[in-house]
């Protein structure tokens, strides 16, 4: 298997004194970069750095899937995703990362969803 990792950084320290109540507005994340048409897998993806991830991506407008190993967190993750993001647009499975089964069920799965991007 490959992995890849993408670190994005969204905020920039503005230019001035440090505390200025002067502040350059960064443009949202939608205005800067567009990720229309791509798909991401997104592993951990309801806590943390994962969900911060899955979050910007889908944002950028790229078509996310998630896993976790907790379905009830899954679950409630995936419906706020779905009110902010709308529906299709990131998906998930119960996944146990450091399972090679679940690892090998993750991919099939994902290859088959994305199968035609």
């Amino acid at each position: 298997l490959h992995y890849l990792f993408i670190v994005l950084s969204f905020d920039k320290i503005s230019g001035g004194i440090l505390g200025s109540s002067k502040k350059k507005r960064t443009p949202s994340l939608g205005t800067r970069w567009s990720l229309a048409g791509k798909s991401a897998l997104v592993t951990g993806g309801t806590k943390g750095i994962g969900k911060a991830v899955v979050e910007a991506l889908a944002q950028a407008g790229c078509r996310v899937h998630t896993c976790a190993r907790d379905a009830s967190e899954l679950a409630v993750c995936l419906s706020a995703w779905e009110n902010e993001f709308g529906k299709g647009i990131v998906s998930g499975t119960v996944c146990d990362a450091s399972k090679v089964d679940d690892c090998d069920a993750l991919c099939t799965e994902v290859m088959n969803l994305f199968e035609n991007q």
